[in-house]
């Protein structure tokens, strides 16, 4: 029905959209055609594949559906976060996009099928200083664009090593 109502020819040209050349982080072989599409069960940015590969200077771009709250809500400069409160916030989606805190250790529950309480790649306490960078720039009328280095945790769920830099912006 929906082929018919909007064309088949969109539909073709839809998934072609989604074929492009994949390299897969352990071989050794060529890239070749792959279909992506997403489901983001498991990661909803990619930030794995660069991780494995050990890939130093990554962009992740936030998603805009569930944006940063603001400071009056939740204060991500806030001094009294200290290092040992960081292990008993719980953050939601509806304080910071889950495909960014998810990457530091702050996804606890698998909700609808999702999980990614296996994609911690940096450390608690670094989100903190670039969560707070973000809430600044967007607050004040500006990009929300930050740039910072954050040491690589070991992930062997991803088959990530760690103990390097990564440029994060």
């Amino acid at each position: 029905l929906f082929a018919k109502t909007v064309g088949s020819s969109f539909i073709q040209e839809l998934i072609k959209s989604t074929h492009f050349l994949y390299w897969p982080p352990f071989s050794k072989s060529k890239a070749s055609i792959f279909s992506f599409e997403d489901a983001g069960l498991l990661e909803g940015t990619g930030i794995m594949a660069f991780m494995q590969r050990g890939v130093r200077k990554v962009i992740l771009p936030i998603m805009p559906q569930f944006p940063l709250a603001q400071s009056a809500e939740f204060d991500f400069c806030d001094p009294s976060l200290s290092l040992e409160k960081l292990y008993t916030v719980n953050l939601s989606q509806y304080q910071m996009p889950g495909h960014l805190y998810d990457k530091f250790g702050y996804s606890t529950a698998i909700e609808q099928g999702v999980d990614w309480t296996k994609n911690q790649v940096f450390r608690r306490q670094d989100l903190w200083t670039l969560a707070c960078k973000l809430q600044r720039l967007h607050e004040a009328g500006k990009p929300a664009i930050a740039w910072q280095t954050l040491p690589v945790q070991r992930n062997s769920f991803w088959g990530i090593e760690g103990d390097w830099d990564a440029d994060l912006l």
